[in-house]
């Protein structure tokens, strides 16, 4: 499992085509184009299906290393 949110980027970069990629403004900071890049490569020289990961309940922002504690004891 993968923090919610970061599943969800990753998805966003696997469902784009290169096309669109590179009408997207990076500027912003929400998008980048070298993160798109990283995510097609990873999936695509690695044994990992984008399948077998699945998406946790929490953000990335719950379960930083300094937060994670509080996050399950409020479970």
């Amino acid at each position: 499992m993968i923090p919610e949110d970061h599943y969800e980027k990753i998805m966003m970069y696997l469902n784009l085509s290169p096309k669109e990629a590179n009408k997207l403004a990076t500027s912003t900071g929400e998008f980048s184009l070298k993160q798109y890049n990283e995510v097609h490569q990873f999936f695509n020289e690695k044994k990992i299906d984008i399948h077998d990961i699945e998406p946790s309940q929490f953000n990335y922002r719950d379960v930083d290393k300094n937060k994670i504690e509080k996050t399950l004891n409020d479970q």
